[in-house]
């Protein structure tokens, strides 16, 4: 009996998340275009996320387990296990709008060859909705530039074959969807569609740096830069035609900034200096001078909360009711 080719293949990792992830299944069912699978890779969750997978009650919906290994694994089982002849991307907290597909579909039938396809995405974060940029040929140059410095993760739809020699690099937990596209969009054409299909959710529970000791957030962001330092030494003569020299320094400095920011914000700052410090050593630039402003702005701000805080709670205490 043969084995029906659905049109898209969309896989989603798991771990822990089992009500974000029935929420993102849900946004895949309401899609326009209903020729698709889904195959959920379910990373070790100690929480069942099979049960929210069988209350969903879709069989075009494949669910699978493995131990715990991480995201790159997780993803790489999917693409082994696709039967479509274009893979997509989704992450268990994001959102697929229901036009998604069909944005897909309705461009791929107009082309007369392969290509990685690109839609625009919703960054949302409470109640805050901003749509984040397209691609542009007159000011991004070239699409390797544009995604070294833009995420692109569940914008994208890909040929299955063009993933038959290039998958996600496993040592890496973080940036190794950036690792692999670069690898990609350095070798296949590339088209932007201008519609914005998909919703990334800035959530407590994103980012993972929540309550984390300063020496966890350290080695997270020395595996982060790792991943970027392993693209440019072992496919430099790849991507490098298409990116500026500085490119490597820049994303590694801008990296440490990011980290510099995030300690700020969700944790006590412990390692600002830190990664600021190893921000300027990496590259100096005049657009990352203007970030480091927006870091001592944001580091005053808490401070000076903190300083706010203790002062109410001082006179609360000395004048009680």
């Amino acid at each position: 009996m043969s084995v029906r080719q659905p049109f898209f293949s969309i896989i989603i990792p798991s771990y822990n998340r089992p009500d974000l992830l029935k929420e993102a299944l849900l946004s895949v069912i309401n899609q326009s275009f209903e020729d698709w699978e889904v195959i959920i890779i379910d990373d070790g969750s100690e929480i069942d996320v099979q049960e929210v997978v069988s209350q969903v009650q879709d069989i075009r919906i494949r669910y699978y387990y493995q131990e715990h290994q991480g995201r790159s694994v997780a993803r790489n089982n999917g693409i082994s296990l696709a039967l479509g002849k274009y893979v997509c991307f989704l992450d268990d907290d994001d959102l697929l709008l229901d036009n998604h597909l069909h944005s897909f579909y309705d461009e791929i039938i107009k082309s007369e060859i392969k290509k990685i396809w690109r839609t625009g995405y919703v960054r949302s974060s409470g109640k805050s909705q901003k749509k984040m940029p397209f691609y542009q040929e007159s000011k991004h140059k070239n699409p390797v530039r544009f995604i070294a410095f833009n995420m692109c993760f569940m914008t994208l739809c890909i040929p299955r074959e063009f993933l038959d020699e290039d998958r996600f690099p496993v040592p890496f937990p973080h940036w190794q969807d950036t690792h692999l596209f670069l690898r990609l969009l350095s070798k296949y054409p590339f088209q932007q569609i201008e519609q914005y299909t998909c919703v990334y959710r800035i959530h407590p529970g994103s980012g993972s740096l929540y309550a984390m000791t300063a020496e966890r957030i350290r080695q997270r962001a020395e595996l982060n830069v790792g991943a970027i330092r392993d693209l440019f030494d072992r496919y430099g003569e790849l991507v490098q035609p298409f990116l500026p020299s500085y490119t490597e320094d820049y994303l590694i400095s801008e990296k440490y900034f990011q980290y510099a920011m995030n300690d700020v914000q969700v944790n006590r700052g412990e390692n600002a200096f830190y990664f600021i410090k190893k921000s300027v050593k990496q590259y100096a630039s005049i657009r990352l001078t203007r970030s480091y402003l927006l870091f001592v702005y944001f580091l005053l701000r808490k401070k000076f909360q903190v300083v706010i805080n203790k002062v109410l709670y001082t006179n609360k205490n000395n004048n009680p009711h």
